[in-house]
């Protein structure tokens, strides 16, 4: 567990490094050791919170969950402010067993808790209206009216987007827009479906 851990690519925390008595974190990514500690020491406590040191004593509640790939930590910091984080990684396995390493250098108990089957809805839910909307706006896209004339920023990365709508539509049109589109969607409601007859459990230590 000395290693620098590379966390998932789109979560905001890129790096965690675990010792004896704390653990580091940082918004960057970073491959030497030196760079790592350089960092999380010169920033830690700081307002943002985008690196740091988080000693095992000082964190107040760990959150896991059987079938996330994130661990959610609440901690006081070193200047004796409450703060929190999260760290995603690439499979779930990965989050039970570095969560659970970092609880057993705690105090706290260990509690298991049947998660709220609304919040597992609503939040499957959003995907499903995302996948519907995203389907929407590439099928319906090539109609767009874009600013030709304008140099601003936005005018430019609008004719981008209409060139890359256009570019789907001339590789699989709007039928297979619509067709994957409807697979996506029908994806995410047979897996909302499951985890709403399926509830993961909670690990919560505090």
């Amino acid at each position: 567990m000395n290693e620098i851990i590379k966390l998932k690519d789109d979560a905001t925390t890129k790096t965690l490094k675990l010792n004896e008595d704390n653990f580091w974190f940082s918004v960057k990514e970073h491959k030497d050791f030196e760079s790592f500690k350089k960092i999380v020491e010169k920033n830690n406590g700081k307002f943002l919170n985008s690196h740091g040191i988080v000693p095992y004593k000082f964190i107040t509640k760990i959150r896991l969950n059987e079938k996330s790939d994130k661990i959610k930590f609440k901690y006081t910091n070193i200047k004796g402010k409450d703060e929190e984080i999260d760290l995603s990684f690439d499979q779930k396995e990965d989050a039970m067993k570095i969560g659970e390493f970092i609880a057993n250098k705690t105090s706290l108990k260990k509690d298991i808790q049947a998660e709220s089957t609304t919040k597992a809805l609503l939040i499957n839910i959003l995907y499903i209206l995302g996948s519907i909307g995203i389907t929407a706006f590439l099928a319906l896209g090539e109609d767009l009216d874009v600013d030709q004339d304008s140099y601003s920023r936005s005018a430019r990365r609008a004719r981008s987007g209409k060139v890359l709508i256009n570019m789907i539509h001339n590789l699989i049109g709007q039928t297979g827009i619509i067709l994957i589109g409807t697979i996506v969607t029908a994806y995410f409601i047979f897996k909302t479906w499951k985890r709403y007859k399926n509830p993961a459990n909670d690990i919560i230590f505090q």
